[in-house]
């Protein structure tokens, strides 16, 4: 709301251009080269430059002045990027150390809403961070649809409509991406109850809502809203590049993939307008690179106690093979989608029920759980990860399959290092569904990912809010500019 991206997404789900008018590839998918759209303006008033474009990309990108804040799929662009320069006083040019198809999607907002790959001001942000950082935060100016006017930290923000927001057709835009609406405050509210009583009172319009309040949303003329394919969740075994890990046997991974129950767990908990147990990890029904073959497999104990015997551990009506020993799953309570401890815990259950493994379930929060997996704390365990969905998955894709310096890697396998490389390359557009097809189903055959679905999330309107159409895969507040105000 308040950035401009240089990238964006479609009601579809692809990525066109947005502060960046267009941009081109050289053949073989090493040389982007982005074009700055005429007319782009900072919320102050002053004309966003070529310069500002590369100095973002050089704060969002770089690991050594504060490392904390880059995240995985960050750094490994940051390894990724040979070369970065203003080829003209519109252009930058990207040159990477090896093909990359994702260049414009990562710099996208459909990047799971990346904040820090937005379109900043320069001269607000530049040198020292420690002096400059403290005082923009206090009102931010970015380029993007609604400029700041006061913000409470962790209470409140407000906004106005910026009406010289560069993505109109007066600037050469394909839709008038300005929201209908002048005003718009943001507020806080952890409580879902309480939220959904400033729905009821009039005192709200959109709220993140859940199913178990429809029935009050619906009372007082409301309804909801459901965002398809917002988060996925999926179990990530954590260290299977180490032989010594049990992990390391894909019959292991295969056995545990076999023994979840995920049916019963989706009838348990959620609603078929909430959840869908489809795709696979991050790959959702709208994603580039999604077909039917990508999904969660059957329950089958019966297979999975066969395999992790052939593994040579002790299951259920054998008293041959190796005790497994204990396995934790570690994740965090998240907001969207509702019960994932008690989801971990039935896929814990359903572990020590089908194949007799000690299953433990670990709730901490996700920063916590982040810290321990970058320090290699949780080798042999399984991460609940519940993330944002997105059209183009290519960035994790590259984060956990195609870097062997990511210490969040899932794989160092020489042959997955290749078939990733030769997805990345093909940067046309019209061949890379195929391209991350045969990569996503070649990386579902090593169950590294154990998928559990993914949630549409529920928002509550009001009976004011006549139209809004938010886009698939796409975990935040988004498509404003659709929301439509009954008169």
């Amino acid at each position: 709301m308040l950035h401009g991206y240089f990238a964006t997404t479609t009601h579809q789900g692809g990525v066109i251009g947005s502060a960046f008018e267009s941009w081109k590839v050289n053949a073989e998918g090493t040389v982007w080269t982005f074009k700055l759209r005429k007319g782009v303006k900072f919320h102050n008033g002053e004309d966003a430059t070529i310069e500002d474009v590369l100095f973002s990309e050089q704060r969002s990108l770089s690991d050594s002045e504060v490392p904390a804040r880059a995240t995985p799929t960050q750094l490994v662009e940051f390894r990724l990027i040979a070369k970065e320069e203003i080829s003209s006083p519109d252009e930058l040019t990207i040159t990477y150390k090896a093909p990359n198809a994702a260049g414009a999607v990562f710099r996208s907002d459909g990047h799971a809403g990346n904040t820090r790959m937005a379109l900043l001001p320069r001269k607000l942000l530049g040198e020292p961070y420690a002096e400059t950082e403290p005082a923009y935060n206090k009102l931010p100016v970015g380029a993007g649809p609604f400029k700041m006017t006061a913000r409470s930290p962790a209470q409140s923000m407000s906004f106005e409509r910026f009406e010289d927001y560069y993505y109109q057709p007066k600037y050469g835009a394909p839709e008038d991406r300005r929201p209908r609406f002048k005003f718009l405050d943001l507020l806080l509210v952890p409580e879902l109850s309480t939220r959904v009583a400033a729905l009821r009172a009039g005192q709200a319009d959109i709220v993140e809502g859940a199913e178990a309040v429809k029935a009050q949303v619906t009372g007082s003329g409301g309804r909801l809203i459901y965002a398809q394919e917002s988060n996925y969740v999926t179990l990530m075994l954590l260290g299977c590049w180490r032989a010594e890990i049990r992990c390391s046997n894909i019959k292991v991974r295969e056995a545990l993939n076999l023994a979840i129950d995920r049916k019963t767990i989706a009838q348990t908990l959620y609603t078929p307008e909430s959840y869908a147990m489809a795709g696979w990890g991050f790959v959702t029904p709208t994603s580039l690179g999604w077909s039917k073959e990508l999904t969660p497999p059957p329950f089958d104990p019966a297979k999975a106690r066969q395999l992790l015997s052939e593994a040579g551990y002790k299951v259920p009506g054998s008293t041959s093979g190796k005790d497994f020993g204990a396995i934790t799953l570690n994740g965090w309570s998240a907001g969207d989608p509702p019960f994932v401890p008690e989801m971990a815990t039935l896929v814990a259950e359903s572990w020590k029920k089908e194949l007799g493994i000690d299953a433990k379930v670990s709730i901490t929060d996700r920063t916590l759980v982040s810290q321990r997996w970058g320090a290699q704390e949780l080798v042999d365990h399984v991460r609940v990860e519940v993330n944002e969905a997105r059209w183009d998955g290519a960035t994790i894709a590259q984060a956990r399959y195609n870097d062997p310096k990511n210490v969040q890697r899932l794989s160092e396998d020489p042959a997955l290092l290749a078939a990733s490389a030769e997805a990345f390359g093909v940067t046309n557009p019209g061949g890379r569904q195929a391209a991350l097809n045969k990569l996503y189903l070649r990386l579902q055959q090593e169950q590294y990912f154990l998928p559990m679905g993914h949630s549409n999330l529920p928002w509550a309107v009001s009976k004011r809010i006549a139209d809004w159409r938010p886009w698939p895969v796409a975990a935040f507040f988004n498509a404003h500019w659709t929301i439509r105000v009954a008169q």
